[in-house]
């Protein structure tokens, strides 16, 4: 058997593993039923995305290192809460500064860099305007400097370093 058919399938079947539980967390409910309906859904849900809306190989586009994503996902949580309490205080406090900001980002994928400007609007005090290939508008409760570099640095610094594969790191 060809490698690429086992990452294929393995690839299968790990999203439809995912999609399952993201249904019966949704459902709250682990019991057969729920379970067999998850799996029958995952794999038409992969199927018709394949067929329909999927252009290009996914697996080249979408190519997500595992690691880095469980790096990724404890980290923004701690951000958003730690972005949170911050906003919050500059909010009661009045101490705003709010500004927009253009920085730049080095991560090489769409998808990254989409991830990127989630994560951004994601966490308190920060909101991405606009986003065209590396270059990235965003809305700052506390524009503490117009600089690019430096703003960038403070608002995607590390986001950007996980989501940056190894080898494209300086």
């Amino acid at each position: 058997m060809e490698p690429k058919t086992t990452t294929s399938v393995f690839g299968v079947l790990f999203t439809v593993a995912l999609l399952t539980i993201v249904w019966v967390v949704y459902n709250e409910s682990a019991n057969l039923a729920t379970v067999g309906l998850g799996v029958v859904l995952g794999f038409i849900a992969l199927i018709l995305t394949d067929k329909f809306v999927l252009k290009d190989d996914y697996r080249e586009n979408y190519h997500v290192n595992m690691i880095a994503i469980l790096k990724y996902i404890p980290f923004i949580f701690l951000q958003i809460y730690i972005s949170g309490f911050d906003a919050i205080y500059r909010v009661f406090t009045g101490h705003v500064n709010v500004g927009v900001v253009e920085i730049k980002t080095k991560l090489p994928t769409e998808f990254q860099r989409s991830l990127l400007s989630n994560a951004i609007t994601l966490t308190p005090g920060t909101v991405t305007l606009d986003q065209d290939e590396e270059d990235m508008t965003i809305i700052w409760l506390d524009c503490s400097t117009p600089d690019p570099d430096e703003a960038g640095e403070t608002i995607k610094g590390s986001f950007e370093r996980i989501l940056l594969p190894s080898k494209d790191r300086t």
